[in-house]
Formats: structure tokens, sequence, C-alpha cells
């Protein structure tokens, strides 16, 4: 793999070339067909899985923030419902009147 920082005129971000050889055939399958079914080029795709699988975290950030944020990209915001499994009937309390 080669990675190269390049810096384009005009402009003070830095981009990155990356290099990946000998990637198996069938993985470059699976991205064409993935990006494809997105209506992306496999580079975009490739972009936005890379994005996905390293972001850039806010300092300070907890895990439990990290956490939020992924579970609602995961779930377009809206979350997911859950049964809530029915509670027992509250039984008597022990009598500790014999000790």
């Amino acid at each position: 793999m080669k990675v190269t920082a390049r810096k384009k005129r005009g402009t003070p971000r830095k981009t990155v070339t990356l290099t990946i050889r000998r990637l198996e055939p069938e993985l470059g399958a699976r991205l064409r067909a993935r990006a494809d079914q997105e209506g992306l080029s496999v580079e975009e795709h490739v972009r936005r899985t890379l994005r996905a699988a390293h972001p850039a975290d806010a300092p300070g950030e907890s895990w439990v923030d990290r956490f939020r944020r992924d579970w609602r990209a995961a779930t377009d915001g809206q979350g997911i419902e859950l049964e809530i499994a029915p509670r027992p009937t509250t039984r008597e309390p022990p009598d500790f009147s014999k000790f």
C-alpha cells in the first residue's frame, strides 16, 4: 500500500492518494457491485466506507457519545422499538417475623 499526501494548487487542504495493490478479484467485484447499488463510483464508495470505519472523533468525545452518534447513523435517526417483556406480578414480601 502506498499513501502519499499532495497539496492541491490554490487550496490549503491536502489530499492523500492511496494505492492498494494485489486486491483480490472477488473483493473488487463486491466493491463494484455495492457501489452500483448505491449509485456511486467505486472510488466514492471506498471513500465513504473508509470515513465510516475511521470517524474523526471530536476532542473529548466519550465512547458513549460515539456509540450514540453511530447508532443514530446506522438507524437513520429513527432508532428501533423493542418489546418490553411483561413483568411478573409482585410477590408477597418475605416474612422475617420468625427470626
